[in-house]
């Protein structure tokens, strides 16, 4: 069975009547027919269901048709109504078109025809009520869209004058009604180098060689300033295509322009910043892929943006030390700074060329993760000046330890000659002086006491020769070893000085390199004038030491510190002479003060 074409609700008490009424409308209409024998019945079936139309019986049992008529019509959009009676009076007519009946049907034997054409009107005047109401509705609704729209909208004619705008572009362009916007040139409202481009478009547009084109130009408003906008222009044509206006929606871009033209000059400036660096510059991803480089990467390697981007940090094409820079990019990406990363960048000629590098993890603006940014230096120059240091400084340290060397002989050969020669000498004048003591003849007492006072004098150089010969070089050094030339030093300097000055060692039975005990020797004299001169203390502790196979000496004095800025002072000369020898013999020394503690001098020598 066909689906119904309309739903119709038949208000009659009569049967027989109900049932030919029901047939007709049926047959011509296929409706979907529910029957109310009564008013009360019709109203409880109006507030329940919808119909298309309603066959309303002027006479009821329970109350009066038109009653019935006026309580639909005062309803929200009413069904139409078509009125059966069996009288034909004039004003009952009257009064059901002026309650808002479609039609009104007399029953009789021409009923089928009367009741088929009744209904008809009925349903096409409700279908056109229903679509001048949908219209309307449309119409309010676009209405509604225009005015309010969030983009300027404005309809034009064939020639791109102002029809109609809504308030947005009014304000855009500063104009305060459509009339004056209409009047405003278009010529004027567009900037010079924006206006023959859109003429050109708009006559296409409006000759039919396009249906919409967009362009972005500079607009100038009532006041003389410019904005920016994206104008979208679209044709409304008739059903023969003929142009009947055109519709321009219009977007203000001046924020978003200036914000992408500010944007880009700052991409400019960047970049101009980036290619402009002595350095190689690179951001890649955590995958090792390249996706941003300054010019110097391409200028340095040899490669062209195309094969840089096809690259990887990771690839040992792009360097020996893949490894490395694959751990480092692990290390970045856990947030652990790298810095100074030493390895080298292979050209594409396949030159190595070392560079020193230093990474950061680069993030967005919500935090996450966007890439590792490098940035690397040539270090060839340095690396060459480094060399080159490295020789001129072992040339200097082999140049002052043949110096000490020669230095030590040269004492050792002059302390000899005096104490031999000189202390022979003076020994032989001594008793020279003795023999003429012994066979003087006259007891002239002014010859005793000269006599007397040579022999004194004798005795006293003797003495003067001995200590020179022993600073010069210590005989108890080369004879006896370091420990005793240490004990013996540490006696005299607390002679000299009133320090007290305490000596412990283990190395009694050690046999050790003469270098090594002059080296540690002097060492130990010179961290003893630095007590005496300096330190203001009371006593010092001597130290010897066989630690794992390294001789140790410390030397603490318990005087007044050493701050940090006096041991690197270039004038701390004592200190640096120190940390040659120390350096020579392939130790080393180091020195701890703190203000009000003392001073701890610590060498470290190996005995091998």
């Amino acid at each position: 069975m066909a689906e119904p074409h309309i739903r119709l609700l038949l208000v009659e008490d009569d049967p027989d009547i109900a049932y030919v009424l029901k047939a007709i409308v049926h047959d011509r209409f296929n409706a979907a027919v529910e029957l109310a024998g009564s008013i009360a019945t019709a109203r409880e079936n109006l507030g329940s269901s919808d119909f298309d139309v309603v066959l309303l019986d002027y006479r009821m049992p329970d109350g009066d048709g038109l009653q019935l008529l006026e309580e639909i019509n005062s309803r929200p959009d009413p069904p139409p109504v078509v009125l059966i009676t069996g009288q034909g009076a004039e004003q009952l007519v009257v009064d059901a078109f002026r309650l808002g009946a479609t039609g009104y049907v007399i029953k009789g034997s021409d009923l089928r025809p009367r009741l088929i054409e009744a209904v008809e009107n009925a349903i096409t005047r409700n279908n056109l009520r229903r679509a001048e109401a949908e219209l309307s509705e449309s119409r309010a609704r676009l209405s509604n869209i225009f005015q309010y729209a969030g983009i300027g909208i404005e309809l034009l004619d064939e020639r791109g004058n102002v029809i109609q705008a809504n308030p947005l572009a009014l304000s855009t362009f500063g104009f305060e009604g459509v009339e004056e916007l209409s009047r405003a040139e278009t010529r004027r409202m567009s900037d010079p180098d924006d206006f023959e481009q859109e003429r050109d478009l708009f006559m296409k547009l409006s000759n039919g060689e396009m249906d919409k084109y967009t362009i972005e130009k500079r607009f100038q408003r009532r006041d003389g300033d410019f904005v920016w906008g994206r104008n979208t222009v679209s044709a409304v044509r008739n059903e023969d295509g003929e142009f009947v206006m055109a519709v321009s929606m219009l977007e203000d871009i001046t924020s978003g322009k200036e914000a992408r033209e500010a944007l880009e000059r700052e991409r400019a400036l960047v970049e101009s910043a980036l290619d402009a660096m002595v350095d190689v510059f690179f951001v890649i991803d955590m995958e090792g892929g390249l996706v941003l480089w300054n010019k110097r990467v391409n200028e340095t390697l040899g490669y062209t943006d195309d094969e840089l981007a096809a690259f990887s940090l990771k690839d040992e094409r792009f360097g020996p030390d893949a490894a490395l820079v694959a751990e480092s990019i692990d290390r970045v990406a856990r947030e652990v700074k790298v810095t100074n990363l030493q390895t080298s960048l292979a050209t594409k000629a396949g030159l190595m060329i070392p560079y020193e590098f230093s990474a950061a993890l680069l993030k967005g603006a919500s935090g996450e993760v966007t890439g590792i940014c490098w940035i690397g230096r040539d270090v060839t120059e340095r690396r060459l000046f480094e060399e080159r240091l490295d020789s001129s400084l072992k040339q200097l340290r082999a140049l002052a330890a043949r110096i000490q060397s020669v230095r030590e002989e040269e004492r050792t050969l002059v302390a000899r000659k005096i104490h031999d020669e000189l202390g022979q000498a003076l020994t032989a004048l001594k008793m020279d002086l003795s023999w003429i003591e012994k066979r003087r003849k006259t007891q002239d007492p002014e010859i005793a006491g000269r006599i007397s006072s040579m022999s004194n004098l004798i005795d006293e150089n003797i003495q003067l020769v001995r200590k020179i010969a022993m600073e010069l070089r210590p005989g108890i050094l080369d004879d006896l070893g370091l420990l005793a030339a240490v004990e013996w030093q540490a006696q005299e300097f607390q002679l000299r000085t009133g320090i007290e000055c305490c000596v412990d060692s283990d190395i009694e039975d050690k046999v050790l390199d003469p270098d090594l005990s002059v080296a540690v020797f002097r060492i130990f004299q010179e961290a003893l004038t630095n007590v005496a001169r300096h330190a203001e203390a009371s006593r010092v502790d001597v130290s010897l030491r066989d630690e794992d196979g390294n001789l140790v000496l410390m030397v603490g004095d318990d005087g007044k510190g050493a701050a940090d800025s006096d041991l690197s002072s270039s004038g701390s000369l004592g200190v640096v002479g120190m940390r040659e020898r120390a350096y020579i013999v392939g130790g080393e020394l180091e020195i701890f003060g703190r203000p009000g503690e003392g001073t701890l001098v610590r060498v470290r020598v190996p005995l091998g």
